[in-house]
């Protein structure tokens, strides 16, 4: 396992928002999303709303099906465009 994967597992903070604009942005719903992760549309709100963490391997699962790296859904936004996601994070009503 490369030492990228092991420190990505070691990350706790999840950011639920960051898989609703995702979702979002590849124009799928929650059943669509469900299905192509092979989960239930309840498992995809829990993680949208922070109540349940997903496991890495679904994050790792979550990454390919919206194709973007597993990193994205740990890390804070630093630069423009990521205050501008974290602004649609702020704006999600849970």
């Amino acid at each position: 396992m490369s030492e990228k994967i092991i420190s990505l597992q070691r990350l706790k903070n999840f950011i639920p928002c960051k898989l609703t604009q995702q979702r979002e942005i590849k124009g799928l719903n929650k059943v669509e999303l469900a299905e192509l992760l092979q989960v239930t549309p309840q498992a995809i709100s829990q993680f949208e709303l922070g109540h349940t963490k997903p496991s890495f391997k679904m994050v790792k699962k979550m990454s390919e099906v919206l194709n973007i790296t597993p990193r994205f859904f740990y890390i804070k936004p630093i630069g423009t465009r990521e205050k501008i996601n974290m602004f649609f994070c702020a704006d999600i009503k849970h």
